[in-house]
């Protein structure tokens, strides 16, 4: 196993070798995973329900990714899916959007594989989390079989505190778990070569075997040892103060980034919270009133809700960001993980909130002459006049319509930053012929998708429905690939309505996906052996093609 210290000498002695520090071809590719642990709703970003005109879809009222004003007898406004075509392929609108300097998102998806249709077989975050990089509890991760694979500088890095970054497990490797509370990632990661421990890392009896072996294997050359070992401690204070000057420059980019997506996002519609008293027809309870509107089980009165969330802060994606385009173009490490750093995350915090109610705050009257029910201000009623709201992933308490704003603003914001750095690996070349692009695996995975409450008011987690992205120089076009239930209105002991992504058996698998063909078909992609071995990938590669091994993807009738 090399000791970081070994890694370190060796990537600086072979640059004093032969004085070009150029980018090299790996023997695997690149992994990088994006993990949305807390799992919000994907409806908004790859969550493809009705992938082809033909495809037979059923509306669930709460479930989508576009509010618009409500029909005639309806509460304020109506949810819907909506989607545009690219490349054949019907995707939500989020890919019709663009950066500021105008160029599309869609763009990103002549190198998207959608994996849709994964059933997972528990019900939590911990367990159903793990699995998107350890198909099965304790044994091999994905990051940890690259991080063996690999001889960059960091075997494996991981960032976020929750049971993704717990996974993690190899047969010989170390991985580099960065604190959450690390103000800056790529200092905390290069703090043992710092100038000031320079000395105290090299003064070791170490320091000359690790160059003695590491000039072994350039017997053919001449090769001065001493020389090294000077050349090597100076590099080492040169090479890292640009590493974090780099570094610093790239947060500012990406930090300016999710400023420029939250500005310049802007809704047809202004979208407030209900005044007191409102009423609507027939007999409903509070919850049904009220309940698209709240944000864990709290009402957060705003004339323009969609402005109210972009006072809110996203901005710890743009360190995230950084640090991968830091780690990957600098050749750095091959494996990293990206999580949120608290145990469920957050789509946005700290939304600044006025006149924040509670339930017990509010009461609810129903008129039967007229048929009409409504929502009343206690007189008892305290609201609280300024509150830090934070909205999360994990949407158990959040309304419809709030769940539809967040992931709305959510994801113009990542996929912005994710549209630049696909685009650095794109514009950096190994060779010729070959990007970063080319050799690295993009990733993004979350536990499951949501099952709504049917008044509005939350939703559930939804293991039978567990969608992956994965983006790559490799992957040529658009490809989706699984079968899902269309579902039912109808009353059902599954509590499922609507189409939600339920997976269905493929004829090929006989049987649903499953989480441990995604982790051997992102194993193939990588160039590692699979974990489980008997799980068959869901592509192939050949011809410098990656088509898929399974037919057309369906919407079958049924439930699940």
């Amino acid at each position: 196993m090399y000791r970081p210290s070994l890694r370190l000498v060796q990537k600086i002695f072979e640059g004093n070798l032969h004085q070009n520090r150029q980018l090299t071809k790996q023997e695997i590719r690149n992994y990088i995973q994006f993990n949305l642990y807390g799992a919000p709703s994907r409806w908004g970003f790859d969550s493809l329900l009705k992938p082809y005109e033909d495809s037979a879809f059923i509306q669930n009222k709460f479930v989508g990714n576009t509010l618009s004003p409500a029909r005639e007898g309806h509460l304020g406004w109506d949810i819907s899916y909506q989607t545009i075509t690219v490349n054949g392929l019907n995707v939500p609108p989020l890919w019709n959007e663009t950066t500021k300097q105008n160029k599309k998102f869609s763009s990103l998806l002549e190198n998207a594989l959608f994996i849709r249709g994964c059933r997972l077989n528990f019900e939590g975050h911990p367990v159903n989390g793990a699995q998107q990089v350890a198909p099965v509890t304790g044994e091999l991760s994905i990051h940890g079989r690259i991080a063996d694979k690999s001889n960059a500088l960091f075997s494996s890095i991981s960032l976020g505190h929750n049971a993704v970054s717990r996974a993690y497990k190899s047969t010989q490797s170390q991985l580099s778990d960065i604190p959450v509370s690390e103000k800056n990632y790529a200092e905390y990661l290069m703090r043992p070569y710092l100038i000031q421990d320079a000395e105290r890392v090299f003064d070791t009896s170490d320091l000359e075997k690790d160059i003695e072996l590491i000039a072994a294997g350039y017997k053919d050359q001449n090769v001065d040892t001493a020389k090294i070992k000077k050349d090597t401690l100076k590099d080492i204070k040169n090479n890292i103060d640009q590493f974090l000057a780099d570094y610093s420059s790239l947060f500012i980019k990406y930090t300016q980034i999710i400023q420029d997506a939250v500005a310049g996002q802007i809704l047809e519609h202004a979208i407030a919270t209900p005044s007191f008293p409102f009423e609507a027809d027939g007999k409903k309870d509070l919850m049904e009133m009220i309940g698209p509107y709240l944000i864990s089980d709290k009402l957060c009165q705003s004339e323009n809700i969609f402005e109210f969330m972009k006072t809110g802060e996203i901005q710890y994606w743009a360190q995230e960001f950084a640090l991968c385009e830091f780690l990957i173009k600098n050749q750095l490490c091959q494996s990293i993980l990206i999580s949120p750093p608290n145990e469920t995350g957050d789509l946005i915090k700290q939304c600044h909130a006025k006149n924040v109610l509670g339930l017990n705050d509010l009461e609810l009257k129903y008129d039967s002459k007229f048929n009409k029910s409504s929502v009343h201000l206690r007189s008892d009623a305290s609201p609280k006049a300024l509150s830090y709201q934070d909205v999360q992933m994990d949407s158990h308490h959040n309304g419809a319509f709030i769940e539809v704003l967040s992931t709305k603003l959510f994801y113009k914001t990542f996929t912005s930053c994710l549209y630049e750095f696909i685009d650095q690996l794109k514009m950096t070349k190994i060779d010729e012929h070959t990007s970063l692009f080319d050799q690295s695996i993009v990733h993004v995975a979350s536990e499951f998708d949501r099952n709504p409450d049917q008044r509005g008011g939350g939703s559930d987690h939804l293991p039978l429905s567990n969608p992956t992205l994965l983006f790559s120089g490799l992957i040529k076009e658009t490809t989706v690939i699984g079968n899902i239930y269309t579902g039912t209105l109808k009353k059902n002991p599954y509590d499922l309505y609507g189409t939600l992504g339920v997976g269905a058996p493929c004829k090929e698998l006989k049987a649903p996906i499953g989480i441990v063909n995604v982790s051997s078909t992102i194993c193939q992609l990588v160039g590692i052996d699979p974990l489980v071995k008997r799980a068959p990938s869901l592509i192939e590669i050949k011809n410098n093609q990656v088509p898929s091994v399974l037919s057309k993807p369906l919407n079958l009738e049924g439930i699940v």
